[in-house]
């Protein structure tokens, strides 16, 4: 009975050390130093964009906020495929509508179309290996180009293993049928030490041959603690840009990939088992990203911004959050 007191005395004890340092951690250690904004960032947009649903004010506001905010890749969600890659939404006209209006008013954005392709993993969604899966992909991605007018695609296959070996292929494919003008842009998860769930160097170093955008989506960490989240953004600041510079390297590659992370903002009053958001949120993204940059390990070249998600979640208190500690650089 006593050593299970004791036990119980030390877990307590414990428990009152982590919820503390939860709660004072970024009041005694805000982000510092650099923040390496190039001006270059990016923002997921929700569906009904893509949809005709929003007014006309809406629009403008929309204008003003990614003229403000710096943000230079618009990622439109224009929804998914099914199981045999064809694109379940086709709205041409009011996409087209967006794009042609973001094009006039402002012409350094890129206006990209964000589809989502539910992979085979563990459950039914895209076969990569069977060649018309991969062929109607290409064509719901040159339909969004040629048709719609984007500026580009990225490829949000989710879930993507590390041990994946088809994606370069269909990489290739898109390449081939959009141009080379036209961005191609993969949505990643992160990298991981030891690839418990995300992608090892390796595997960004081989995509990153086949494409002119690496998107990592730095949230979702199952990671508890402020500090060991931070560390992991850190980490993509450092493991990601090392391994696409690698890349291409190893590729002698005539295109330059560049990296964007993403950075969660979402769930402002409570969690999700993967996300929760007194450990991973914007201010800590941002502290994690500007650490690992400062670091020499880290090719700040090949970085080129970092990417809200989402702006449908993104309240008027994170856009000040992300002004200072990024735009600003305090």
């Amino acid at each position: 009975m006593k050593l299970i007191r004791i036990s119980a005395g030390v877990l307590v004890a414990l428990t009152v050390v982590f919820v503390a340092d939860c709660a004072s951690y970024l009041s005694l250690n805000p982000p510092r130093g650099s923040s390496f904004n190039k001006g270059a960032n990016g923002i997921w947009l929700r569906y009904l964009w893509y949809f005709g649903k929003k007014s006309p004010q809406e629009r403008d506001e929309l204008i003003e906020r990614l003229s403000a905010n710096q943000i230079k890749y618009a990622y439109f969600h224009v929804r998914s495929t099914d199981s045999h890659g064809n694109l379940l939404f086709k709205y041409e006209e009011p996409a087209r509508e967006l794009v042609e209006l973001l094009h006039r008013r402002l012409p350094k954005v890129r206006v990209v179309a964000w589809l989502y392709v539910p992979s085979n993993f563990g459950r039914v969604g895209v076969d990569l290996e069977d060649k018309d899966s991969r062929e109607n992909l290409v064509a719901s991605c040159q339909w969004l180009t040629e048709k719609c007018g984007f500026d580009g695609v990225q490829l949000d296959y989710e879930f993507f293993p590390n041990t994946d070996k088809t994606f370069p292929l269909l990489l290739d494919e898109t390449r081939a049928a959009i141009g080379s003008e036209k961005l191609l842009s993969v949505a990643t998860p992160m990298w991981y030490p030891g690839a418990l769930w995300g992608w090892d160097s390796e595997h960004f170093s081989v995509i990153s041959a086949h494409c002119d955008q690496i998107a990592v989506m730095g949230y979702d960490s199952w990671l508890y603690h402020p500090r060991a989240y931070v560390w992991l953004m850190e980490q993509q600041a450092i493991q990601v840009t090392r391994a696409v510079r690698s890349g291409a390297s190893v590729n002698d590659l005539k295109h330059r990939c560049s990296v964007i992370i993403g950075i969660p903002v979402y769930d402002t009053d409570k969690g999700t088992p993967a996300h929760m958001t007194y450990s991973e949120n914007l201010v800590t993204a941002l502290k994690g990203i500007r650490q690992g940059l400062m670091s020499p390990d880290a090719v700040s070249d090949i970085f080129e911004g970092v990417a809200p998600f989402a702006e449908y979640t993104m309240d008027e208190v994170e856009w000040k959050q992300y002004r200072r500690y990024w735009l600003e650089g305090k």
